[in-house]
């Protein structure tokens, strides 16, 4: 085998373990169903349980925020019936925590 080949084989087999381990972080998607007294719905999550998702979107409602460590991004969707659904997404600054749900502001 030629030198070339040889010094190309240690590279690419520890890229090809390497690789597999980086696609398998994300952590999988959980379902936490709605809130009907506060109007959610879909509320998922990643890496955070239904019960402090739950609280978090509860905090958000009430105060219009939540802690330091959290941004949100609020995207807003009007109706033609007047309706508007905030569809929001609060994501913890190393982006391995997700609360997502969708909130409906009726006319």
């Amino acid at each position: 085998m030629p030198k070339s080949i040889r010094k190309l084989i240690l590279p690419l087999t520890l890229l090809a373990l390497i690789v597999p381990a980086i696609s398998a972080d994300a952590a999988p998607i959980r379902e936490c169903g709605n809130m009907p007294n506060w109007d959610v719905t879909n509320l998922t999550t990643r890496r955070v349980s239904c019960r402090d998702a739950r609280a978090m979107v509860r905090t958000y409602l009430r105060y219009g925020g939540v802690w330091n460590t959290f941004a949100v991004h609020r995207r807003e969707h009007l109706y033609g019936n007047g309706d508007v659904v905030n569809d929001i997404r609060i994501v913890h600054r190393s982006g391995r925590y997700v609360v997502h749900f969708q909130w409906l502001v009726e006319s």
